[in-house]
């Protein structure tokens, strides 16, 4: 069936998907086998044509095997799967679970991410300070380049703002417990005297800890000042999100040597997901008085062509004690990395 794929190419109309086999002779001669079978199947679950076969909905051709490293079929039809490099994060925010919420006037926060600089938000200019905010979440951790905020070009931009940005870190309680809800802002900028309708933010160092909300806080805006849209200009697609469904995987070995130190799919997925909170754990250090090899192994579900690799590791802040004689004797918070002595990247 691999084969086959070379040979055809499929579009949507409204009411039904029409499959063209558009063959030339050496093409038909190589996919013949595969024609009368194929044709003699379709037959049974859509309408046969001279010239096309049809289907009556997206459901009918979801009962195909298809090939989710290759293809997405989506309600307007079957496209082969994108992967872009440069690309704006927060304009598919939703298709991650983002979200984009608002202290003041949140029914027009959704448009900062829509693409159309002629909608847009602002806060009521009755509000107080602590009510004009808006937040994005993009869904996931992304490696940026740049942040860009434009203003309506037409109006006074706001005066004074900051410009914080978060890994997803939640805020701990005194026993430094994460606090669902919360957001610890470990990076901000206040822009002041701004008279300008588009503002960037630049990252300059690879180093940079990835991004994964950013809140824009008014502080002085004009009752006609509005943000149209927030563009978060990062590296690319992450390829390591979306594993799974790809049928792709995940595979971690602490001590390659031991077949039994194999780590659960719901431990390992957490290298994968886009979340910087979630982790991989082993519970204990590997001791042995000979070297203990580690394997982490990212099936990615087809091939790619690879820019870029990063492993990621300490920049979120987790809670740590220590106890003496079943007595906690020590709390606080640690960005602990990778303990590895050495380690490779290698591809297949």
């Amino acid at each position: 069936m691999p084969a086959l794929w070379s040979c055809f190419v499929t579009t949507w109309i409204p009411d039904r998907l029409i499959l063209t086999l558009n063959l030339s002779s050496s093409t038909v001669s190589h996919c013949e086998p595969l024609l009368l079978p194929l044709l003699l199947s379709l037959a049974a679950v859509g309408g046969v044509g001279a010239d096309s076969v049809r289907f009556a909905t997206a459901a009918e051709w979801s009962r195909w095997n298809l090939d989710r490293s290759a293809v997405v079929l989506t309600p307007s039809g079957i496209t082969p799967l994108s992967v872009r490099r440069s690309i704006n994060a927060s304009a598919n925010a939703f298709e991650f679970g983002g979200s984009v919420t608002a202290g003041s006037n949140p029914a027009q926060a959704a448009a900062l991410i829509d693409g159309d600089f002629e909608t847009g938000w602002a806060p009521a200019a009755t509000v107080s300070e602590d009510q004009a905010w808006v937040e994005i979440d993009l869904g996931r951790a992304v490696t940026a380049h740049r942040v860009v905020l434009h203003f309506d070009a037409g109006a006074p931009p706001f005066e004074l703002f900051d410009l914080l940005l978060s890994t997803g870190e939640p805020q701990t309680d005194n026993i430094n417990a994460p606090i669902p809800g919360t957001l610890v802002y470990r990076t901000g900028t206040r822009f002041k005297e701004n008279r300008r309708s588009r503002v960037t933010l630049e990252f300059d160092d690879p180093a940079d800890p990835p991004i994964r909300f950013l809140r824009i806080q008014a502080l002085i805006w004009h009752p006609a000042s509005r943000l149209v849209e927030v563009e978060v200009e990062a590296m690319g697609d992450n390829l390591a999100l979306g594993l799974l469904e790809r049928g792709g995987g995940i595979d971690i070995v602490v001590d390659v040597g031991r077949s039994e130190d194999f780590t659960s799919l719901g431990n390992a997925i957490g290298l994968a997901d886009g979340d910087l909170y979630t982790q991989w754990r082993h519970g204990t250090a590997a001791r042995s008085a000979a070297n203990v090899w580690a394997q982490i192994t990212l099936d990615l579900g087809a091939a790619f062509w690879v820019d870029w690799v990063r492993i990621i590791g300490g920049v979120v802040a987790r809670p740590f004690s220590r106890s003496f004689e079943g007595v906690v004797v020590e709390r606080g918070l640690t960005r602990r990395r990778w303990s590895l002595r050495f380690y490779e990247v290698l591809t297949s």
